[in-house]
């Protein structure tokens, strides 16, 4: 007969006594592994039919089964955001079928020193993946332990190609080649640099994202800067009265980023020019030109046309006066409205004045016009005006003179005419 029951696992035989199988113990052999105390009681019968019993403690041990766990799935893999826990298995086999065997993870993530537990297998870095048995009669004799690693997903980060004013600002913006749904807006905020000053075009860089689950290369765009249209309000003063003076026009320059000067010069072509200088009457065209090579004109606004007209002239007969009886006469005329230190000569004043009046000799005393005749007049920058005078004719003065006459003393008095 037997009394088992289990004990320590150092326990030793001669510690024991009877009293300590009195409770919980089992009259039958264990299975399981682990440490046993027994009581075994051996009934011997004499010749002389006598029973006698026999008691003797032991302590032995049943050792855990040993298995080697085989592991599926802890293959290294790249990151691509799902949880890979279902795919990792252990299996411990024996001769009496498969052990359940539980799986615990520890991660270290990359540039990590340290691994840290966790309860899923998803982020990039090496994970270590322990397995144990719950089942104390058996114990893992090798393989507990299998490492695997979860790579970096490949994540390519172009800065995309803008093209903008000069003067103007330009927004900047990526594309993600190989990024996961999952982890939009999980990166950070891109970090963009590129400046330019002149039209041109420029690289634009981009960094300053983090996620360690991407080995993230960065790729630059191109900023192509083009040139600023600027338009030119001619305004509205585009004639000229002949003075001698050149005259030109003077646009403003619309659309210029405000410090810039444009290098702003203006050429003036026409019929009459005088070297380059729009003096004489005629139709000119000033034509705009830059310097600036950020700009460009627009071509609707480059030209405008201006005119100048003719300086009027006033033909002024000088007035006059005579005696009557005596043959009509002028006094010659006057010229005014001529620029200052211009004169007939200088001014290429060319043709005759004519004066006429409607008196004739004899005719009554009074006022005539003296009419001024100026159709046969030119010149390339004056117009002419006549304005008349006058011609008085004065009455003539006479002396009446008595003649002498002869009369004897004593006649009546008499005249001779």
């Amino acid at each position: 007969r037997y009394r088992v029951k289990k004990c320590a696992s150092d326990t030793k035989p001669e510690n024991l006594n009877e009293e300590f199988f009195n409770s919980d113990y089992d009259t039958v052999l264990p299975k399981d592994a682990g440490t046993y105390a027994v009581l075994i009681t051996s009934e011997v019968t004499s010749e002389a039919g006598r029973v006698s019993y026999g008691k003797t403690i032991k302590v032995f041990t049943i050792a855990p089964c040993p298995v080697k766990i085989e592991w599926s799935g802890a293959v290294d893999f790249t990151y691509d955001g799902t949880d890979h826990r279902s795919n990792i298995t252990a299996t411990a086999k024996t001769e009496n079928g498969a052990v359940n065997v539980k799986i615990s993870f520890s991660y270290k993530a990359h540039g990590a020193t340290t691994f840290t537990p966790v309860t899923e297998v998803k982020n990039a870095g090496t994970y270590t993946a322990t397995a144990e048995i719950s089942n104390h009669n058996y114990t893992i004799s090798s393989n507990d332990t299998t490492t695997f690693t979860i790579e970096q997903k490949a994540l390519t980060v172009t800065a995309e190609d803008k093209t903008v004013t000069y003067g103007d600002s330009a927004s900047y913006t990526a594309t993600y080649n190989g990024l996961l749904d999952c982890d939009k807006g999980k990166l950070g905020t891109p970090n963009f640099t590129c400046n330019y000053n002149e039209v041109g075009t420029y690289s634009i860089t981009v960094d300053g994202l983090e996620n360690s689950n991407y080995a993230i290369t960065y790729v630059n765009g191109t900023l192509t800067v083009n040139e600023r249209t600027v338009t030119l309000d001619w305004g509205t003063a585009n004639s000229f009265i002949y003075d001698g003076n050149a005259h030109t026009l003077k646009p403003d320059a619309k659309n210029v980023v405000i410090g810039d000067d444009l290098g702003l010069a203006i050429t003036v072509t026409g019929e009459n020019i005088s070297g380059s200088s729009a003096i004489n009457v005629g139709t000119y065209t000033a034509t705009a030109s830059i310097t600036n090579k950020n700009y460009v004109l627009a071509e609707s606004s480059k030209t405008a046309t201006f005119t100048i007209t003719a300086r009027a002239l006033t033909i002024t007969a000088n007035d006059h006066e005579i005696i009557y009886g005596s043959a009509p006469a002028t006094n010659g005329y006057t010229i005014s409205g001529m620029i200052e230190g211009e004169t007939p000569e200088t001014a290429n004043i060319g043709g005759t004045v004519k004066l006429t009046t409607n008196y004739t000799q004899y005719g009554n005393v009074g006022k005539y016009d003296i009419i001024v005749d100026i159709s046969g007049l030119s010149a390339p920058n004056y117009s002419f005006t006549a304005k008349n005078g006058k011609l008085t004719v004065n009455k003539k003065e006479l002396t009446v003179t008595a003649k002498k006459h002869e009369i004897t003393y004593g006649e009546e008095p008499s005249a001779n005419g």
